[in-house]
């Protein structure tokens, strides 16, 4: 056999040597369908390889079985023995004929993509989805080098986990191990494409995605999408996408980097934003799913294109799907009288409880007695409510509102923007809340389930980016103390004092002559979190409130025009000192008495005048005098980008990148709108170049910086990323945490 095999002529024999997803674009060749120019490296290559290198590393002679080993050796985490296993291969010359395939090739840009074989009767894309998939140069070195990652992503620390994953699900199960692991590698042209996406068949419903150009900008973009059975005439009811830039090939010649992977595709922007499928290109969509269905009778997965100078459809990957309808509908079960109500999931986890429905003008009851919260917004003054509650549903909102904050820090499951929750809903029902999923299942009657802890019971592995926790409430700071954290990055004043203000407004004790009052309470509020996590550092962030959102207090001053805009943040205490004063004392007592592991975290700086101002009231109380106090500043409006150099030589010792508002800045969009929640977050490409520009410039200022939000569960890639830029630590929600570490040991390998 050939080191390159081309598709044509491959026949099914070959399969275990080819790959499934070769295997299959085959069939469909042969039976009509259009695959772009593909070219496969056999699995026994791979084989090869690694019997070459069991010298270096015998572990590696134990391939397939390797990956599912009962035990890791004494001593070692899957990390490292990830990093043992990939080590040997970086620095191993290849030398395969790569002019074989560059003979033959005439596009500057190749593709390397998976092609498994794990038996007749196994799906392999699981897995398959999980391992490289690099574009390089069609050249030499680049696809050596290219090829080299698509093997090592077979030995990282995903992959092992993946399969330790299944052992302890399926092998229980009495399902067997695969008899084969083989790994082939499809070397495809990557040509110009006017469309792309996925397309997913199975015996009664169709998933269509798609994006203009290649379809790397599937993960960058909200994609144009239809689910649904297919209809009688071209026509779908797509839902509307929207997507800023596409990607397509570049010539070599333009190139003026000498990266070898990913250099061959450049980022065009588009003229405008929304994303809608041409009639001609559903008419094609049409026929290639209605053959589909005819031509297979299991469930398929497909990437297809649409080639530039011909207008042909393709199909460029081919896999069986493993999820058969009625496995979906036993994980999903609709109930009788009902169907299910969704929404966005907005903190995870699950939950049943009795409906407690919440109108708006109505007061709210003292306790909610473990039952489901359904409201249309959630305020924050209604932060000892939620404390009493299973779960939360709110009609609005998005993922960075009052309710999925408070809930994912409270270890609640939520849901966002389900409409019409209050009224669709009755008092009293039985209900079972999925935050991860964003479900609400109607239930004939409550289970006996025990409540679940908040906290989370996993071990959480050392990494060397710093893992922070967001907290604010006392009652859990010992259990989660326990916890290997840093100590707490973000401690949001506000909500630390929401209990005690008995809906009395921050500024209406101090004009009613309570300001002794309030400290003593604030003292026994802050006092447990300080002492559960000493010596660890805990960083508080000052009082920053909208007019809008503590209106329904007592004392609350009038609601601004803009509130998101307004009188808020670091300036609020220019124009209001007299609370940021508060704060200050009470910082200082509690200093005093021992706890010197506070720091103090200014919120929503604007200018570097405020900081100066700031940074002059903290030293007449002298906060600084203690040699681990530090004065730190959320990044998070876009002036920091600009002027951070000049914020360090004001005294900021270290900068907190607030992903909600600086995402909201830079978009100018309202983050409680559902609206905006899906296509605009902190993965937009603009927010995340200004992270990266954060970071890099804090490098440059020998400052650290801590990254603060959800984004772990919503976005790992996006957590990963800041990882891989070097950010000095992550703040996260309780929830988030086991998560979170998985994320950044996988990023600090370099999987």
């Amino acid at each position: 056999m050939s080191c390159f095999v081309p598709l044509i002529p491959t026949t099914e024999a070959l399969a275990p040597q080819v790959g499934e997803s070769a295997s299959l674009l085959h069939q469909a060749q042969q039976a009509g369908q259009t695959v772009p120019p593909s070219w496969i490296i056999p699995a026994r290559y791979f084989h090869q390889t690694l019997q070459k290198l069991g010298a270096r590393e015998p572990l590696l002679t134990d391939w397939p079985q390797l990956l599912w080993q009962t035990t890791e050796p004494a001593g070692y985490s899957v990390q490292q023995i990830a990093k043992r296993l990939r080590q040997p291969l970086i620095n191993l010359p290849l030398d395969l004929p790569w002019d074989e395939v560059l003979a033959a090739v005439n596009t500057p840009t190749v593709r390397l993509l998976p092609s498994l074989w794990l038996g007749d009767d196994r799906a392999t894309i699981p897995w398959g989805q999980m391992l490289a998939a690099p574009v390089c140069w069609a050249e030499p070195e680049a696809m050596e080098a290219a090829l080299k990652q698509v093997w090592l992503s077979a030995l990282d620390a995903k992959s092992l986990t993946f399969w330790q994953f299944w052992r302890s699900t399926q092998a229980e199960a009495g399902a067997h191990y695969p008899a084969t692991v083989d790994l082939a590698v499809i070397v495809q042209a990557v040509e110009p494409t006017t469309f792309s996406g996925t397309l997913t068949v199975r015996p009664s419903t169709l998933a269509i995605a798609a994006v203009e150009g290649l379809p790397r900008a599937l993960g960058e973009c909200c994609p144009a999408t239809f689910n649904g059975s297919l209809p009688r005439l071209p026509h779908f009811p797509w839902q509307l996408g929207y997507q800023e830039a596409c990607y397509q090939p570049r010539d070599r010649s333009e190139a003026d980097s000498q990266t070898l992977i990913e250099p061959g595709v450049a980022k065009v922007e588009r003229s405008r934003l929304q994303l809608t499928v041409p009639d001609p290109v559903e008419q094609l969509l049409w026929s290639l799913a209605q053959w589909l269905i005819q031509w297979s009778a299991q469930p398929l997965h497909l990437e297809w294109h649409l080639h530039a100078a011909s207008g042909i459809l393709q199909i460029a990957q081919l896999h069986v799907w493993p999820l058969r309808p009625y496995e979906v509908q036993a994980i999903l079960p609709e109930p009788a009288t009902s169907a299910a109500m969704t929404g966005r999931g907005a903190a995870p986890g699950t939950a049943q409880g009795h409906a407690l429905i919440l109108l708006p003008g109505q007061p709210a009851p003292v306790s909610a007695h473990r039952q489901i919260i359904i409201a249309s917004e959630i305020a924050p003054d209604q932060l000892p409510l939620l404390k009493t509650a299973s779960g939360v549903v709110a009609e609005r909102g998005g993922l960075t509102c009052h309710a999925a904050v408070l809930a994912r820090e409270l270890g609640l499951p939520a849901i966002v923007g389900v409409p019409h929750a209050t009224t669709r809903l009755q008092p009293g029902e039985a209900l079972e809340i999925d935050g991860d999923r964003g479900l609400l299942t109607r239930l004939p009657q409550l289970p006996s389930v025990p409540p679940v802890s908040p906290v989370p019971t996993v071990e959480l592995a050392p990494t060397q980016t710093e893992i922070w926790v967001n907290l604010s409430q006392p009652d859990i700071a010992a259990a989660i103390a326990d916890l290997p954290v840093t100590g707490v990055g973000l401690l949001r004043s506000e909500w630390l004092m929401m209990p005690v203000l008995e809906r009395q407004h921050p500024y209406h004790w101090l004009a009613t002559g309570q300001k002794e009052l309030l400290l003593k309470r604030l003292e026994q509020q802050l006092r447990p979190i300080l002492a559960a996590f000493h010596p660890r550092p805990v960083r508080y962030r000052t009082l920053d409130i909208r007019t809008s959102e503590f209106a329904q207090l007592v004392g609350a001053p009038a609601v601004e025009p803009n509130p998101m805009l307004g009188v808020r943040g670091a300036f609020s205490y220019h124009h209001q000192p007299q609370f940021f004063d508060l704060e200050l004392t009470l910082l200082k007592r509690l200093q005093e008495q021992g706890y010197g592991n506070l720091q103090l975290v200014l919120p929503f700086v604007r200018t570097v005048e405020e900081v100066v101002y700031c940074r002059a009231a903290i030293a007449a109380t002298g906060l600084q005098q203690s040699p681990d106090f530090a004065l730190w500043i959320m990044a998070e409006v876009p002036s920091v980008l600009f002027q951070l150099p000049q914020y360090v030589a004001a005294g900021i010792q270290g900068i907190a990148i607030g992903t909600h508002d600086l995402t909201q800045l830079l978009l100018g969009i309202d983050r409680d709108q559902t609206i905006f929640a899906a296509p605009y977050d902190e993965t937009h490409p603009a927010v995340q170049m200004a992270i990266a520009q954060l970071i890099d410039a804090a490098h440059q200022t020998d400052i650290p910086t801590c990254l603060c939000g959800s984004s772990p569960t919503h976005h790992p890639e996006f957590v990963a990323a800041a990882v891989r830029q070097r950010v000095t630590g992550l703040s996260v929600d309780v929830s988030a945490l086991a998560l979170t570490t998985q994320i950044v040991q996988q990023a600090e390998i370099g999987g």
